[in-house]
């Protein structure tokens, strides 16, 4: 048995077995990994209003008991630019069955650009601004990224890049 073991790593057979298991890590394992239920971590961050950043600020555990989705993105960001308006419709759609929307904005520059942002795509969802610290903290790495919040804190979905509005009122639903 030994020497079958051996004699399959030293042949080039365990190449595409190697491909086989790192697909398999990749596309399998690694969204569920990263979609499994796990306790949101603690935000607060200084509201950005469409004239000035106030001095409000959003805590994430002040809003416990309802359901949230983050969208980390920035004004720099094509998909993010899209994905705004499904997020101001479902906004209105769902508030009052108790969704909470907050756009979570990571400019390098800081929140200066928001306003604008905001007017321009007539967004009356919560927006922040947020610095590298809070990326690293919600493991954003690609923009827009959405993170889905149940009522008792936990995340339940969490997803980068193009969004339908379908797609993600059904997650919405599945929580309110």
């Amino acid at each position: 048995m030994l020497d079958r073991l051996r004699a399959f790593w030293n042949s080039r057979a365990i190449y595409p077995f190697i491909a086989v298991v790192s697909a398999l890590v990749v596309f399998v394992v690694g969204p569920w990994i990263a979609n499994r239920p796990r306790p949101a971590p603690p935000l607060n961050l200084e509201i950005v209003h469409a004239n000035a950043v106030g001095p409000d600020r959003f805590d994430l555990g002040a809003v416990r008991g309802k359901v949230v989705l983050l969208d980390f993105w920035a004004t720099w960001c094509g998909p993010c630019a899209r994905l705004s308006p499904t997020l101001q419709r479902l906004s209105q759609r769902y508030e009052s069955r108790g969704l909470v929307v907050v756009g979570v904005n990571v400019d390098e520059d800081g929140p200066g650009l928001v306003p604008a942002f905001q007017r321009r795509f007539g967004l009356t969802y919560t927006q922040t601004s947020a610095q590298v610290a809070t990326q690293r903290a919600w493991d954003v790495r690609y923009l827009p990224t959405t993170v889905l919040i149940d009522r008792t804190g936990m995340i339940r979905r969490a997803a980068s890049g193009d969004e339908t509005e379908e797609s993600l009122a059904r997650e919405i639903e599945k929580y309110l």
